[in-house]
């Protein structure tokens, strides 16, 4: 992992290859996440591989046009994307009931709720898109990479798998850049 800073930047990569998604054990608790090259690239991506019965989204897709924003805090990540044509897409990604209530780095977040209903001890994540949300959802999620100037989300990658209301996995990524 390296580390930058300047100017109230503070850039983070991780150094982990390229590996070919998300794996899951299939016991309702995500398996361990790798990279995904299909979300390292320089533009705004997002990557779904959804089970069928999937509530969220069920079959695979790559959206890379639409309207894209991003908003952080240290703790809290989150991106949407109204893709051309298509659906909307919302991503969060948070690390505040975790103890200490870290800073979001370049690093594997286990055993995930639902954000923002997540217990302590938790990280929250959600993905939700085109009125679909889950009520309860568990996973994973790990941060590939992450830069904030002055407050503002410049560039981010996760790769993640979330199980919405028991349902088979969502596996994905999302890389956000402005």
């Amino acid at each position: 992992m390296s580390s930058e800073g300047s100017g109230g930047s503070v850039t983070l990569s991780s150094a982990s290859g390229t590996g070919g998604g998300m794996a899951s054990s299939g016991s309702g608790v995500a398996g361990s996440a790798t990279s995904n090259p299909t979300c390292t690239g320089a533009g705004n991506v997002a990557y779904f591989d959804g089970n069928p019965g999937d509530y969220i989204f069920s079959g695979t897709d790559t959206v890379t046009k639409g309207a894209w924003s991003g908003t952080a805090s240290p703790t809290l990540v989150q991106i949407h994307v109204d893709a051309a044509g298509g659906p909307w897409w919302d991503w969060a990604f948070e690390s505040s009931m975790l103890p200490g209530s870290p800073a979001l780095t370049t690093q594997n977040y286990p055993n995930t709720e639902r954000w923002p209903f997540e217990s302590a001890g938790h990280p929250g994540m959600d993905v939700s898109g085109n009125g679909a949300g889950c009520n309860m959802s568990t996973g994973e999620f790990q941060i590939e990479a992450i830069t904030l100037s002055a407050g503002t989300l410049k560039d981010f990658t996760a790769t993640f798998v979330q199980y919405c209301d028991g349902s088979p996995p969502l596996h994905g990524c999302v890389h956000f850049h402005q």
